[in-house]
């Protein structure tokens, strides 16, 4: 994960970043020459990363990783794009379906989502269970865990489980705001990061963190 875009936060401190794209709304079909096209151009513009589900060509989620693993060969074709695998996303599959994609060759982040949520009408379980299969699967494969991160509540989770599944630091979070059910950005995590409060301490010594 060596290709960091700089972006000027302050013009006075000049941090490195990973643009993130997710080019796939849940639910749609998938026009998969369209959707490497889209990527192709996300990377000109600064992206660095592509987080993809497995999905079937109607949208839906599978555990079957062959169109996931077809498209991001692809993408690799023509990018030098960071390969990350989503294990989450609501479903009726087990946490073991939903880490099939960690065992495609090319995959250097994945998402560990970090507890569960309501996301809109649905409920989106991720029981501690889950979360330490999920991190040990990471870890198992040398792959860099993006912590998702909907409310507070799971950064709290995250420092729980880590008796169980020693995290390795700096630990990536991923600050999902603006889902129905979940931190809204306005009152919550925004407010509380990065200057300090309760969310910044208990993220650990030296946290990496995106919204």
């Amino acid at each position: 994960m060596e290709k960091l875009i700089s972006y000027d936060w302050s013009k006075k401190d000049m941090r490195k970043v990973i643009i993130s794209l997710a080019p796939v709304e849940a639910g749609k079909a998938i026009d998969k020459e369209k959707l490497v096209e889209d990527v192709v151009r996300c990377e000109q513009a600064g992206a660095a990363m592509c987080h993809l589900h497995c999905r079937r060509p109607d949208g839906s989620l599978t555990p079957d990783i062959s169109e996931l693993t077809d498209t991001f060969e692809r993408i690799a074709e023509k990018t030098d794009l960071i390969i990350q695998a989503s294990t989450g996303g609501v479903s009726d599959m087990s946490i073991e379906q939903r880490c099939k994609p960690l065992d495609y060759w090319r995959v250097e982040s994945a998402s560990l989502n970090g507890g569960t949520t309501n996301l809109g009408e649905a409920v989106y379980i991720n029981t501690f269970e889950d979360i330490r299969y999920c991190a040990k699967a990471v870890y198992e494969r040398e792959i860099i865990p993006e912590i998702e991160v909907f409310d507070i509540g799971m950064i709290y989770n995250i420092r729980m489980t880590q008796a169980q599944v020693p995290y390795r630091e700096p630990i990536l979070y991923n600050l999902v705001f603006g889902h129905r059910g979940g931190d809204a950005g306005e009152y919550g995590m925004p407010h509380r990061l990065p200057g300090g409060g309760a969310g910044r301490s208990q993220m650990g010594r030296y946290p990496l963190w995106k919204r």
